[in-house]
């Protein structure tokens, strides 16, 4: 990765870039209001190592309702943690019939029913599920990541950083803090009927292909590639019918509006794009060349 980049990056506060990206107001100033329900366990800690990311960004292990490991940022400017949507497929946090916003592959509010780094457990914890694309810029310093551990994780332990050693100590308190999920949700909805925010999306040049939904009920995620033009972008670079499309530019493409989202994010026509399709049960890596056009 360029240095100019990293220099671009390293001063931000990823958690600064999700409030101002869904709107919310800083928490610096919440009061902690003391969980009566939990037990004070000030003289137990739990120590886990951490790796430091060319951006300054702490990454460390997590189990997300017993599966994993994935990759989270740890990041205490962040009003709230986030899950990206394969680890929320994956973990069962979310279900496929769960349709995004259109804003950032949104999902909505959920609960992880167990959150683990380390030794460290939190039960019912409130998250949003998204594909945040800082999370995505931020994944090639190190590899795929899967989401954020903020507020509403940390908010419940004494934190003690040590960089030399690159340990991560944490200590519970009775602390229950807020949660911003069901506020974040509700601005990206309208009105009581909570109507998912709406958007065009174009994807960007022309690439040749029809697309489908799969039944609810199917035994595998992605897209169905419902048609292919002959000599189109697609075509030559050997995308064929009934191909499902899980993977789009790196994002996770659950149904079309995945793939829409992803493709309407390309840089450029010509900008070749990494696709990951199923094949009769296999996994294939081709590369799309979208062309200049509609």
């Amino acid at each position: 990765m360029p240095t100019s980049l990293c220099s671009r990056i390293a001063p931000l506060s990823l958690g600064l870039i999700l409030s101002l990206s869904l709107g919310l107001p800083s928490h610096g100033h919440d009061e902690p209001t003391p969980n009566q329900n939990q037990a004070q366990e000030a003289k137990q800690t739990f120590t886990v190592p951490f790796v430091l990311l060319g951006s300054n960004h702490m990454v460390i292990q997590t189990k997300i309702n017993g599966k994993g490991p994935y990759w989270l940022l740890y990041d205490v400017g962040a009003p709230i943690t986030l899950i990206g949507s394969k680890a929320g497929m994956e973990a069962g946090v979310i279900k496929n019939t769960n349709r995004p916003a259109l804003f950032m592959g949104m999902r909505g509010e959920a609960k992880v029913d167990r959150l683990e780094v380390g030794e460290a457990k939190v039960e019912n914890l409130p998250v949003i599920v998204m594909d945040h694309p800082a999370v995505k810029a931020l994944s090639t310093f190190f590899r795929p990541l899967q989401g954020i551990i903020g507020y509403t994780f940390f908010a419940r332990y004494r934190s003690t950083i040590d960089y030399q050693a690159k340990t991560l100590t944490l200590e519970p308190i009775a602390n229950e803090p807020k949660n911003l999920a069901s506020t974040i949700e509700a601005r990206m909805t309208l009105g009581s009927s909570r109507k998912p925010l709406e958007r065009v999306l174009n994807p960007v040049g022309a690439w040749g292909w029809t697309v489908a939904e799969l039944e609810d009920d199917a035994p595998v995620q992605g897209v169905k590639v419902a048609s292919v033009v002959p000599g189109s972008a697609v075509a030559e670079a050997g995308v064929q019918v009934g191909d499902l499309v899980t993977s789009l530019d790196g994002r996770w493409t659950i149904d079309v509006a995945d793939l829409y989202e992803a493709a309407s994010r390309i840089a450029a026509p010509g900008t070749p794009v990494a696709v990951e399709l199923l094949r009769d049960g296999k996994t294939l890596r081709l590369t799309i060349t979208p062309r200049p056009g509609l």
